[in-house]
C-alpha cells in the first residue's frame, strides 16, 4: 500500500474499515467479556461518596486506535484528490479547444450539473458530520458517567463505535477543510492562535493527573476522575481544578519551550523522492572516482 506505486487505493480503504470494525469488534469483546458489560466501578479503597471511576478501558491502547485509521484515511484521499486534479488538469487543456470548437460543449455542461449536483450532497454531509462531531463532544464516547446515567445502553452503544465515527468525522472535516469545504470552519481553524493552544493542551492532558495527584493528596485511581468530563471535575474539584489546570498548562508551555521546540529543530530532512536521492548519490561518488 505504498503511496509511490501509481495503483488503485480500493484495497487501503478496504483495510481502514476493516480497521474501524475490528476496533469495533475488540471493544465489543472488551466490554462484554472481560467487563460484564460495565463501563464504570467502585474501587475497593474510594470513599462511599466518591464518584464512579472509569474503568482500564479508558486508557487501553487497543480500545482506542481510531484516530491512527481516520489520520491514514484523510492522506489516502488527499493524495487521491492530488493525483486526479493533476489528471483532470492536464485533461482540460485538451478539453477546452474541443469545447471552444463546439464539439464537447454538451459534456461540459453535464460536467458542471453533476459537479454542482455533488457539491450539495457534500455540503449535506458536511452538516451531519458537524453535528455528529457536536454530540459526540457533548454526551462523550462511553466515559461520561452523566450519560451512563442517563442511558447505559447509549454509553454501551458510544463505546464501542463513538470513538471510531468521530475519528472518521475529523477525517471527512480535515479533507473538506484541505479541498475549499466547509470554508467558514477552515477560516477558523486556520486562526494562528489555536496551534499554540493544540501542544499545550496535550502536553497538560498528559500531566493533568500528576499535579492533581499532588494538589489533592489523592491515590492514581481518584485521579482518573477528571478524565471523564470538565463539567463533573469542574463539581469535585472546585478552586483546585482550577489550580491544576493552570500548572498543568504552565508546565507544558515550559516543556514545549526548553526540551520540544530545542529537539525539534534538531530533525534530520529525509529525501523521499527516489530520482533526487540516486542523483545526490551518483554526484557524492564522482569525485571518489575521480581520484581513483
Amino acid at each position: 500500500y505504498s503511496f509511490k506505486q501509481r495503483r488503485p487505493r480500493r484495497g487501503c480503504y478496504a483495510m481502514l474499515a476493516l480497521l474501524s470494525a475490528a476496533n469495533v469488534g475488540i471493544n465489543a469483546v472488551y466490554l462484554w467479556v472481560v467487563q460484564g458489560g460495565e463501563l464504570f466501578f467502585f474501587a475497593p479503597h474510594t470513599r462511599v461518596d466518591a464518584n464512579p471511576l472509569l474503568p482500564q478501558s479508558y486508557v487501553a491502547t487497543w480500545t482506542r486506535f481510531s484516530p491512527y485509521v481516520s489520520g491514514m484515511a484523510a492522506a489516502l484521499m488527499q493524495w487521491e484528490t492530488n493525483r486526479r486534479g493533476k489528471a483532470s488538469g492536464s485533461a482540460t487543456h485538451g478539453g477546452v479547444a474541443d469545447a471552444a470548437t463546439g464539439h464537447d460543449e454538451a459534456e461540459m455542461k453535464r460536467r458542471t450539473r453533476k459537479a454542482a449536483s455533488l457539491e450539495r450532497w457534500l455540503t449535506a454531509l458536511d452538516v451531519v458530520v458537524l453535528l455528529t462531531v457536536g454530540a459526540l463532544l457533548f454526551v462523550g464516547v462511553g466515559t461520561n458517567h452523566l450519560t451512563y446515567e442517563t442511558s447505559p445502553m447509549l454509553a454501551r452503544l458510544l463505546f464501542l463505535c463513538g470513538r471510531v465515527l468521530l475519528g472518521w468525522c475529523v477525517a471527512h472535516i480535515i479533507y473538506r477543510c484541505n479541498n475549499g469545504g466547509m470554508r467558514t470552519l477552515n477560516a477558523l481553524l486556520s486562526i494562528s492562535l489555536f496551534y499554540p493552544l493544540a501542544v499545550l493542551s496535550y502536553g497538560a492532558y498528559l500531566l493533568h493527573m500528576i499535579f492533581v495527584i499532588f494538589v489533592k493528596g489523592v491515590d492514581p485511581f481518584q485521579a482518573i476522575s477528571p478524565l471523564k468530563s470538565m463539567w463533573v471535575s469542574w463539581s469535585v474539584f472546585n478552586w483546585d481544578f482550577t489550580v491544576c489546570i493552570f500548572f498543568t498548562f504552565l508546565a507544558a508551555a515550559l516543556t514545549y519551550v526548553l526540551i520540544e521546540k530545542p529537539f525539534m529543530s534538531l530533525r534530520p530532512t529525509v529525501n523521499f523522492t527516489p530520482k533526487q536521492r540516486d542523483q545526490k548519490e551518483r554526484m557524492s561518488e564522482t569525485p571518489a572516482l575521480q581520484c581513483v
